[in-house]
Protein backbone atom coordinates (compact mmCIF):
# COMPACT_ATOMS: atom_id res chain seq x y z
CA UNK A 1 0.00 0.00 0.00
CA UNK A 2 1.33 3.41 -1.27
CA UNK A 3 0.22 6.98 -0.60
CA UNK A 4 0.77 9.97 -2.25
CA UNK A 5 1.71 12.80 0.25
CA UNK A 6 3.94 15.85 0.20
CA UNK A 7 4.92 15.73 -3.48
CA UNK A 8 5.72 11.78 -3.12
CA UNK A 9 4.64 8.54 -2.54
CA UNK A 10 5.64 6.82 1.29
CA UNK A 11 4.31 3.15 2.61
CA UNK A 12 4.27 4.17 5.93
CA UNK A 13 1.89 4.81 8.40
CA UNK A 14 2.91 6.86 11.50
CA UNK A 15 0.45 7.19 14.26
CA UNK A 16 0.16 10.25 16.41
CA UNK A 17 -2.27 10.74 19.32
CA UNK A 18 -2.35 11.09 23.28
CA UNK A 19 -1.28 8.42 25.89
CA UNK A 20 -4.54 6.25 25.63
CA UNK A 21 -5.99 6.65 22.48
CA UNK A 22 -4.79 3.17 21.19
CA UNK A 23 -1.88 3.90 18.78
CA UNK A 24 0.03 0.40 19.62
CA UNK A 25 -3.13 -1.46 19.42
CA UNK A 26 -4.73 0.25 16.46
CA UNK A 27 -1.83 0.07 14.57
CA UNK A 28 -0.50 -3.23 15.47
CA UNK A 29 -4.21 -4.21 14.17
CA UNK A 30 -4.16 -2.51 11.11
CA UNK A 31 -0.31 -3.39 10.04
CA UNK A 32 -1.52 -7.06 10.63
CA UNK A 33 -4.52 -6.51 8.57
CA UNK A 34 -2.89 -4.95 5.79
CA UNK A 35 0.23 -7.30 6.05
CA UNK A 36 2.69 -4.25 6.93
CA UNK A 37 5.70 -4.29 9.86
CA UNK A 38 4.95 -2.31 12.72
CA UNK A 39 7.22 -0.73 15.35
CA UNK A 40 6.23 0.83 18.79
CA UNK A 41 9.05 4.16 19.34
CA UNK A 42 8.08 3.28 22.88
CA UNK A 43 9.23 -0.34 22.75
CA UNK A 44 12.72 1.18 20.85
CA UNK A 45 12.78 3.62 23.45
CA UNK A 46 12.87 1.19 26.70
CA UNK A 47 15.28 -0.95 24.24
CA UNK A 48 17.55 1.62 23.69
CA UNK A 49 17.08 3.45 27.44
CA UNK A 50 16.23 0.77 29.97
CA UNK A 51 14.18 2.18 32.56
CA UNK A 52 13.25 5.60 30.53
CA UNK A 53 9.28 4.88 30.74
CA UNK A 54 9.38 3.25 33.97
CA UNK A 55 9.17 7.01 36.02
CA UNK A 56 6.84 9.48 36.54
CA UNK A 57 8.12 12.18 33.84
CA UNK A 58 8.42 15.18 36.46
CA UNK A 59 9.19 19.09 34.40
CA UNK A 60 12.69 18.66 35.89
CA UNK A 61 13.64 15.75 33.75
CA UNK A 62 11.02 16.45 30.86
CA UNK A 63 13.96 17.64 28.29
CA UNK A 64 15.84 15.01 28.89
CA UNK A 65 12.95 12.64 28.25
CA UNK A 66 11.91 14.45 25.37
CA UNK A 67 15.83 14.72 23.37
CA UNK A 68 16.20 10.56 24.22
CA UNK A 69 12.51 9.98 22.45
CA UNK A 70 14.09 12.40 19.80
CA UNK A 71 16.89 10.50 19.33
CA UNK A 72 14.85 7.09 19.20
CA UNK A 73 12.93 8.30 16.42
CA UNK A 74 15.82 10.16 14.53
CA UNK A 75 17.93 6.89 14.88
CA UNK A 76 14.90 4.58 12.94
CA UNK A 77 15.90 3.94 9.01
CA UNK A 78 13.02 5.48 6.73
CA UNK A 79 10.81 2.30 6.57
CA UNK A 80 8.73 0.76 4.17
CA UNK A 81 5.57 -1.13 4.55
CA UNK A 82 5.40 0.04 8.05
CA UNK A 83 3.12 0.95 10.64
CA UNK A 84 4.51 3.11 13.55
CA UNK A 85 3.64 3.80 16.67
CA UNK A 86 4.87 6.89 18.79
CA UNK A 87 4.91 8.05 21.83
CA UNK A 88 2.17 10.74 22.77
CA UNK A 89 5.40 13.25 22.94
CA UNK A 90 7.02 13.09 20.08
CA UNK A 91 5.01 16.33 18.52
CA UNK A 92 7.34 17.91 21.20
CA UNK A 93 10.20 18.05 18.58
CA UNK A 94 9.87 19.13 15.63
CA UNK A 95 13.05 17.46 14.42
CA UNK A 96 11.33 14.26 14.53
CA UNK A 97 8.01 15.13 12.90
CA UNK A 98 9.79 16.48 10.16
CA UNK A 99 11.83 13.24 10.23
CA UNK A 100 8.39 11.30 10.34
CA UNK A 101 6.90 12.97 7.70
CA UNK A 102 9.77 12.21 4.77
CA UNK A 103 9.17 8.71 4.91
CA UNK A 104 5.62 8.60 6.35
CA UNK A 105 1.77 9.74 6.44
CA UNK A 106 1.04 11.60 9.57
CA UNK A 107 -2.32 10.15 11.33
CA UNK A 108 -3.86 11.47 14.39
CA UNK A 109 -6.20 9.06 16.50
CA UNK A 110 -7.78 11.45 17.80
CA UNK A 111 -10.70 10.46 20.78
CA UNK A 112 -12.71 12.26 23.76
CA UNK A 113 -10.93 13.17 26.87
CA UNK A 114 -13.22 10.99 28.67
CA UNK A 115 -12.65 7.82 26.98
CA UNK A 116 -8.62 8.65 26.85
CA UNK A 117 -9.22 8.37 30.45
CA UNK A 118 -10.63 5.41 31.06
CA UNK A 119 -7.99 3.30 29.12
CA UNK A 120 -5.09 4.36 31.56
CA UNK A 121 -5.88 2.72 34.83
CA UNK A 122 -1.97 3.55 35.87
CA UNK A 123 -2.87 7.16 35.47
CA UNK A 124 -1.18 8.85 38.47
CA UNK A 125 1.75 6.81 37.99
CA UNK A 126 2.17 6.47 34.14
CA UNK A 127 4.75 8.25 32.62
CA UNK A 128 2.76 11.22 30.45
CA UNK A 129 5.14 13.96 30.09
CA UNK A 130 3.67 17.26 31.12
CA UNK A 131 0.73 15.57 33.12
CA UNK A 132 2.02 17.52 36.23
CA UNK A 133 0.86 20.90 35.05
CA UNK A 134 -2.62 21.17 35.26
CA UNK A 135 -3.35 17.46 34.67
CA UNK A 136 -4.96 15.56 31.46
CA UNK A 137 -7.30 18.06 30.67
CA UNK A 138 -4.74 20.66 30.37
CA UNK A 139 -2.01 18.55 28.70
CA UNK A 140 -4.89 17.26 25.96
CA UNK A 141 -6.18 20.78 25.16
CA UNK A 142 -2.18 21.50 24.85
CA UNK A 143 -1.30 18.53 22.82
CA UNK A 144 -4.12 18.75 20.31
CA UNK A 145 -3.25 21.41 18.77
CA UNK A 146 0.58 19.82 17.58
CA UNK A 147 -1.47 16.64 16.79
CA UNK A 148 -3.75 18.65 14.31
CA UNK A 149 -0.37 20.73 13.42
CA UNK A 150 1.48 17.10 12.15
CA UNK A 151 -1.34 15.25 10.91
CA UNK A 152 -2.02 14.61 7.31
CA UNK A 153 -4.82 12.64 8.26
CA UNK A 154 -7.09 12.76 11.86
CA UNK A 155 -8.94 9.31 12.47
CA UNK A 156 -11.90 10.63 15.30
CA UNK A 157 -12.43 7.19 17.39
CA UNK A 158 -15.36 8.36 19.22
CA UNK A 159 -15.08 7.26 22.36
CA UNK A 160 -15.46 3.21 20.85
CA UNK A 161 -14.42 0.46 22.12
CA UNK A 162 -10.55 -1.33 19.89
CA UNK A 163 -11.63 -3.57 17.04
CA UNK A 164 -10.96 -4.39 13.67
CA UNK A 165 -13.34 -1.96 13.13
CA UNK A 166 -11.30 0.98 14.25
CA UNK A 167 -8.40 -0.19 12.62
CA UNK A 168 -10.13 -0.05 9.22
CA UNK A 169 -11.97 3.54 10.24
CA UNK A 170 -7.41 4.25 9.47
CA UNK A 171 -7.83 2.37 6.12
CA UNK A 172 -10.81 4.76 4.69
CA UNK A 173 -9.46 7.67 6.43
CA UNK A 174 -6.17 7.22 4.10
CA UNK A 175 -8.22 6.28 1.51
CA UNK A 176 -8.13 9.06 -0.61
CA UNK A 177 -4.25 9.16 -0.10
CA UNK A 178 -4.17 6.03 -1.88
CA UNK A 179 -1.78 5.73 -4.67
CA UNK A 180 -2.88 2.78 -6.82
CA UNK A 181 -0.78 2.82 -10.70
CA UNK A 182 -3.06 1.92 -13.36
CA UNK A 183 -2.70 -0.72 -15.96
CA UNK A 184 -0.21 -0.12 -18.71
CA UNK A 185 1.22 2.75 -17.15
Amino acid sequence: MRFFIRDRLVSTVTLIGMSGVGKTFLGGSFSKMYGMDFLDTDRLLEAAFPGALDVNIEPSNTDTFLDKEMKVVLSMPAHENCVISTGGSVVYREVAMKYLQTFSVIVYLSDQLEAIVSRIPDLPTRGIVGLGEGGLPALYEKRRFLYERYADVTVDLFGEVYSETLASKIFDALSPLRYVKEEGL
